[in-house]
């Protein structure tokens, strides 16, 4: 009925292409992607799942990782900042409701952590939080309708500030049908 999995990774990337900033002004950011002499992440990963019974589950993870510049040697000064646009937390979780062997509810969320929109720190990132739901109905053996709003709360957080402001994708849903082609 539950697992619980986890992990520590630490990668190092050597010569990865990033985008470094060559000048900036209020109006205008000039980049160019370059390679960076080495980028290290370090973190843990934490997974559980939890299911009382054979119609309900719940799930989770968590994310700790920490993305720095580890070499540059064409410009020393980025090395030890943060990798652009990598979170240093985040959370993830999903309930999944199966009442009938036709009805499939899920709702799931994520939470994520303030992160950079450039490599040198200063454009940072709101963390944010976002919720989904989602229907589906089974009319046939091979055939399902369903149902999806994304953004259920309407969250308008930023995905960019180079140098404007950009925020993420509205509430969005959606509906359909789902046909299963394949032989059983």
């Amino acid at each position: 009925k539950l697992n619980l999995r986890g992990n520590f990774f630490l990668t190092e990337v050597k010569n990865p292409v990033v985008s470094v900033t060559i000048a900036m002004s209020p109006n205008l950011i000039s980049r160019r992607r370059q390679n960076v002499g080495k980028t290290r992440a370090r973190g843990v990963e934490l997974d559980a799942e939890y299911a009382p019974s054979a119609r309900l589950k719940f799930s989770a993870s968590y994310l700790f990782t920490e993305s720095r510049v580890a070499e540059f040697p064409a410009n020393p000064e980025l090395v030890g900042k943060f990798l652009p646009q990598v979170a240093r937390q985040q959370f993830a979780f999903q309930t999944i409701y199966r009442p009938t062997q036709k009805l499939t509810l899920s709702l799931q969320g994520r939470i994520s952590g303030a992160q950079f929109d450039d490599d040198l720190n200063t454009l940072k990132l709101r963390l944010f939080a976002t919720l989904d739901v989602f229907a589906s109905y089974k009319i046939y053996r091979k055939l399902e309708i369903f149902t999806a709003v994304e953004n259920l709360f309407d969250n308008r957080y930023d995905v960019g500030l180079t140098p404007n402001r950009t925020v993420a994708m509205p509430r969005f849903a959606r509906v359909g049908l789902r046909f299963d082609l394949e032989k059983r």
